[in-house]
């Protein structure tokens, strides 16, 4: 028998695992711009954003308010997770899915897995890279490290090992047993010895782990509570007790965060363990969902603006917060603010390109722009049917399509056209008519001195 959560537990990994929110249906087609997965490193937020069905990987960083874009195809990249400056996820387009690997210092994408069955779910910590694979008919553990460039098996049973999650030495995992239900494992890397962490009744799964704590949800008592084990003091510990649902938990320092039913909605809950005291983040009657958190900052996906989008708090200030994301193309395909129009864009001769805007609007507006591949912030008035002229900088080729996407949202999408090219384009049909008028003026020559006899 199916126990009594055991749907909705299954229902959130699918949630974890290709980051497809169970809750939200109808909207692989939606133009509004989604975003879920937030997770958070240090000052960097990523999530999983969908515009018009494709689900790329974008980017915020808190500490210089920059929108970035690290993925930007037709085919679905998901469940984003970071460590310093390595981005991984999993990604669809070789008709599986992959294990990707994006290096923001370099700016380099590199690709982990290749097998054709598919592999999801990763986590990343230190130069170790995990996720769960299904090359060999059912889930298992598989590793990559980066400094050796060496992938290696971590499990090999005939049971589903999934949803991994790393810290330091301690990989941990949930995995299906004999009942039909899930317990916790866990391995450690410098002695390559498994071990069992929570092999209780029912389900234990969607785990996180910090240092030496290791945290779960568990529906041992009827609903979904939030679990804790000590893995230094091998001590297991309850931290939620309410009748209603907790799910979904992370764990950073001595905080504990989780999506949280009780109140009727899911709101955003969290746990001190340094002070044993458990305190409530977000209250909107909207569903706040799978809270991620580093340092004194949570980040989660929220529905309050009817899309689900990346909210956050900041703990030492206990101020929310939002983040600037792309909207999407209205549905007749026309840009959405059409005040703003790319009029001209070439290269220079160094290389660097000149790109024109025109406003087109009623009035005097501000644009507040940023360019993807190339950050460039930008804050100048532009008045009614005024221009200005944006220097991009980087290294660029003919025919490489440039993004600038406002802070109100605004995407102005354009292809770049070398200078030369351009002049050699418009001088092209002057060239055509001179020969084909020379070429009709040839055979009327010949046509009048045959009539004259001449020839």
């Amino acid at each position: 028998m199916i126990k009594k959560n055991y749907l909705k537990l299954i229902l959130i990994t699918v949630f974890l695992a290709f980051g497809i929110f169970p809750y939200c249906t109808g909207q692989s087609e939606s133009s509004v711009s989604e975003q879920w997965c937030a997770i958070i490193f240090e000052d960097i937020i990523l999530w999983v954003n969908q515009i018009t069905g494709d689900h790329n990987i974008f980017g915020y960083s808190l500490s210089t308010n920059k929108l970035f874009q690290i993925t930007d195809d037709d085919y679905d990249q998901r469940c984003p997770v970071i460590y310093e400056n390595i981005v991984v996820w999993n990604d669809d387009r070789n008709g599986q899915s992959d294990i990707y690997v994006y290096d923001l210092s370099k700016e380099k994408e590199f690709q982990i897995t290749s097998n054709e069955e598919d592999q999801i779910s990763p986590a990343i910590y230190g130069n170790i890279i995990v996720w769960q694979d299904f090359r060999n008919g059912n889930w298992d553990i598989y590793a990559y490290d980066l400094s050796k460039e060496k992938e290696f098996q971590i499990t090999s049973n005939e049971e589903d090992q999934m949803g991994p999650a790393i810290y330091g030495d301690i990989l941990v995992w949930f995995e299906s047993n004999n009942e039909e239900e899930y317990d916790i494992y866990g391995y450690k890397f410098s002695t390559q010895v498994t071990f069992p962490i929570c092999i209780s009744s029912h389900n234990q799964m969607h785990l996180a782990v910090y240092e030496n704590i290791v945290v779960w949800t568990d529906d041992r008592n009827g609903q979904s509570d939030i679990y804790a084990y000590d893995l230094s003091k091998e001590k297991e510990f309850q931290i939620t007790s309410n009748e209603e649902d907790q799910m979904g938990p992370a764990i950073y320092g001595k905080k504990i965060v989780w999506s949280d039913f009780r109140n009727g909605n899911w709101d955003i809950y969290a746990y001190d363990l340094s002070k044993e005291k458990e305190f409530q983040v977000t209250n909107s009657n909207a569903d706040e969902m799978l809270p991620r958190i580093y340092n004194s900052i949570i980040v989660w996906t929220d529905t309050r603006e009817g899309a689900w989008k990346v909210y956050g708090y900041d703990l030492s200030t206990n101020q929310e917060f939002t983040i600037p994301s792309p909207i999407a193309p209205s549905e007749d395909g026309e840009e959405l603010d059409v005040e703003f129009v790319v009029i001209d864009d070439y290269f220079l001769q160094d290389g660097k390109v000149n790109v024109c805007i025109v406003n087109e609007g009623p009035d005097e507006v501000m644009i507040e722009t940023e360019i993807c591949d190339a950050p460039i912030p930008l804050d100048m008035p532009i008045e009614k049917d005024a221009q200005v002229c944006i220097e991009l900088k980087g290294e660029y080729v003919s025919g490489d399509e440039v993004t600038l996407i406002t802070k109100k949202g605004t995407i102005l999408t354009f292809e770049l056209t070398d200078l030369e090219e351009r002049t050699s384009s418009q001088e092209s049909p002057w060239v055509i008519i001179i020969v084909v008028s020379c070429i009709l003026l040839g055979l009327m020559l010949v046509y009048v001195l045959k009539k004259k006899g001449t020839i």
